[in-house]
């Protein structure tokens, strides 16, 4: 008798494990459909090609992702501070903004410009695939550098430097003369706009896929309203 009761237990050992396997099995079909789901609902309203729905292709190999632990307050502190320049109106070409607002920091766009990060590319070429639902305009920027395997440093500040340089060296007919092009606004909206006031970051760092390439690093912002 005790032999079977034994038999018994192992019987039922075996099948219990079976039967979570299969539990565990079919949890990653689920997930996939969910995340299909919640993709179709949040952002394939916006553009069947929302940048939450693409993958990467392979046109690079993905070293390292994220912000680091101090990369938020970089990126909030830097844009502040020639958000505030301009505001005081000491850019040349650009009126003072007495109502620019303080930039602020957004999770979900953080999600936003970190999937297109991933791509790696700094095409916006369809602008419609970074909006989200509580900002249906989001407008993004992205910044490349080449790097080496040594190199972990991050540049928050010469991204937004690159901005704040854009504004200042547009071409005009004359050092006062104000912008008006709407080519030459588009490259200064983000950082230059009084109305917008949230903004969320990736980064990657990869080794591109592209002839002669080599490691790059690439920061994108997501900035709303944009």
């Amino acid at each position: 008798m005790k032999f079977q009761e034994d038999g018994m237990r192992g019987l039922v050992v075996v099948l219990l494990a079976m039967a979570l396997h299969a539990a565990r099995a079919r949890l990653v079909p689920r997930s996939e459909r969910e995340n299909a789901e919640e993709c179709e609902s949040r952002y394939l309203r916006f553009s069947p090609n929302h940048v939450m729905c693409k993958q990467n292709t392979g046109a690079c190999h993905l070293m390292v992702t994220g912000l680091a632990d101090n990369d938020k307050e970089a990126i909030l502190t830097a844009h502040n501070r020639y958000r505030n320049q301009i505001a005081l109106g000491n850019t040349s070409g650009l009126p003072p903004a007495s109502d620019m607002l303080e930039m602020e920091w957004d999770d979900e766009l953080a999600v936003v410009a970190q999937a297109h990060a991933n791509l790696c590319t700094t095409d916006f070429a369809d602008m419609v695939s970074m909006n989200i639902e509580k900002f249906p305009f989001v407008g993004a920027r992205s910044y490349l550098t080449r790097t080496d395997s040594e190199n972990m440093n991050r540049y928050w500040d010469r991204y937004t430097r690159d901005l704040y340089e854009e504004a200042k060296n547009i071409s005009r007919p004359s050092p006062d003369a104000q912008v008006t092009t709407t080519a030459d606004i588009g490259r200064l909206y983000h950082l230059a706009s009084a109305q917008t006031w949230r903004v969320g970051c990736g980064f990657a760092k990869y080794l591109s896929q592209r002839r002669g390439r080599g490691l790059e690093k690439l920061y994108t912002c997501a900035y709303a309203p944009g």
